[in-house]
C-alpha cells in the first residue's frame, strides 16, 4: 500500500492524557518503526509534545474526536509543521479484539501514513470563538424560557393565577438572563463585524432570520472552498439521504448525524419559510408534505436553503428565488393531468380548450 507520510503521529485522547504513537517507515532493512509514548493533557506537557514532534520531523498528525478532550492538544498543535487531521471515530474503527490505548494510537499512525482518514471540518480561531457566542446565546435562550416555565408552574401548583391576569411572569433571575442575552449578542455583533456582507446574503432566503444566519456562518465558517461543492456542504450537515447499500439492496437512507446547532438552526429557518406566500421553498414543502409527511419536508427545505447558501457564498449572490409556480412551470403537464384527475374524481366531467385557440367572446 502506498505511504503518503513516512513519518506520521496517532493520538488517542482521553481527559487525562494522550498516547501518541509516532511511526517512521524505514527504507532498505530498517522496516517501520512504531514508538508509543504517554503524554499529559496539561498545557506544559502538549508543549512538550509539539517540541517532540518537531524533532521526529513528523509530517502528519492525526488524533480522534473524542468529547471536548481532544481541542487543547488541538490548538497547541495546529499552527505546526505538519497537516493536522481530527478524524470522527467512526471513521477510525480498530479492529475487534485489538482496542487498547495504546494500539488506537497505532492505528490512528498508520491510517494517517497511507492517508486513509479525512479530517473533519475545524473552523479557525475567530470562527471558532463565534461558534462559541452563538451557542452560548441558544443555550441561555433556552434558559430563559425554561425558567419562565418553571416559574408558571410553581406559581400554578400554589393556586396563585398570576399567568391569567399578568402578560409576564418574569422575575428577577428571568430578567437577568435577558440582560445575560443582551450582553452574547452584542459581542456576536462584534465578532460578526468581517462577515456582515455574508449574513446579509444569507438573509435573503425566504425564511432565514438574522439569528439563524449567525449560526450558518458561526458553524461553517463562511468559506465555502472548504467544500468541494453544495453536496458536499448538506452531506456534512446531515441534511441528505444517506447512502447504505448491499448486493444491489438499499437498506437505509436515513440522514446522518451531523451538527445539531447547525440543524436546530435551519429547523427553523424551513418551518418559517414554509409559511411564506409565493416562494419557492413554501411550494417545495407543501409538495414533499403532501406525498411523504412534514418531518421529510422540512429536512428537503433545510437542504434547498444550503445547496442555495453554497452557491450564494461561492458566487457572491443574492438569492434569487425560482417562484412558487415553479413545478406547475417545470412540469405543466403534470400538473394539468393532476387537476384533471381530481376533477373527475369528485365527479366531474372535463372538457379542456387551449386559450389560444378559445373564441373570443362578443361584446
Amino acid at each position: 500500500m502506498e505511504v503518503v507520510h513516512r513519518r506520521c503521529a496517532g493520538l488517542d485522547i482521553s481527559k487525562r492524557d494522550a498516547k501518541v504513537a509516532v511511526r517512521v517507515v524505514g527504507g532498505g532493512r530498517a522496516g517501520t518503526k512504531t514508538a508509543v509514548r504517554t503524554w499529559s493533557s496539561m498545557t506544559r506537557e502538549i508543549l512538550a509534545l509539539r517540541e517532540h514532534l518537531i524533532t521526529a520531523e513528523v509530517t502528519c498528525v492525526v488524533m480522534e474526536a473524542t468529547s471536548d478532550y481532544w481541542k487543547p492538544f488541538y490548538y497547541v498543535l495546529e499552527d505546526g509543521p505538519w497537516e493536522l487531521m481530527l478524524v470522527h471515530a467512526r471513521h477510525a474503527r480498530n479492529m475487534p479484539g485489538r482496542k487498547t490505548d495504546v494500539s488506537d494510537a497505532a492505528w490512528l499512525a498508520q491510517l494517517g501514513a497511507h492517508g486513509l482518514v479525512r479530517g473533519s471540518l475545524v473552523p479557525p480561531a475567530p470562527i471558532r470563538a463565534l461558534r462559541d457566542l452563538t451557542r452560548t446565546r441558544t443555550a441561555l435562550t433556552r434558559e430563559r424560557d425554561r425558567e419562565v416555565q418553571r416559574l408558571e408552574k410553581l406559581l400554578e401548583d400554589s393556586g396563585i393565577k398570576l399567568s391569567a391576569v399578568a402578560t409576564d411572569i418574569v422575575g428577577v433571575s428571568g430578567r437577568a438572563m435577558l440582560e445575560a442575552i443582551d450582553q452574547v449578542t452584542t459581542r456576536i455583533e462584534d465578532a460578526m463585524a468581517p462577515f456582515h456582507d455574508v449574513r446579509d446574503l444569507i438573509c435573503t432566503i425566504p425564511g432565514v432570520s438574522t439569528l439563524v444566519a449567525d449560526v450558518i456562518i458561526a458553524e461553517t465558517g463562511a468559506d465555502m472552498t472548504r467544500f468541494p461543492s453544495a453536496g458536499h456542504l448538506s452531506s456534512w450537515a446531515g441534511t441528505c439521504p444517506g447512502s447504505n447499500e448491499s448486493a444491489g439492496r438499499v437498506k437505509s437512507t436515513r440522514t446522518r448525524p451531523a451538527n445539531k446547532h447547525l440543524k436546530g438552526a435551519l429547523g427553523v429557518a424551513a418551518m418559517s419559510a414554509a409559511r411564506t406566500k409565493g416562494t419557492y421553498l413554501a411550494a417545495k414543502h407543501r409538495r414533499i408534505a403532501a406525498r411523504r409527511g412534514p418531518l421529510k419536508a422540512v429536512v428537503a427545505v433545510e437542504h434547498a436553503m444550503l445547496i442555495a447558501t453554497w452557491h450564494m457564498l461561492t458566487n457572491h449572490t443574492a438569492y434569487a428565488d425560482p417562484g412558487g409556480d415553479y413545478y406547475t412551470r417545470l412540469n405543466p403537464t403534470k400538473v394539468k393531468d393532476r387537476a384533471i384527475d381530481q376533477l373527475r374524481a369528485i365527479g366531474y366531467d372535463v372538457t379542456l380548450t387551449p386559450r389560444e385557440l378559445a373564441t373570443p367572446q362578443v361584446q
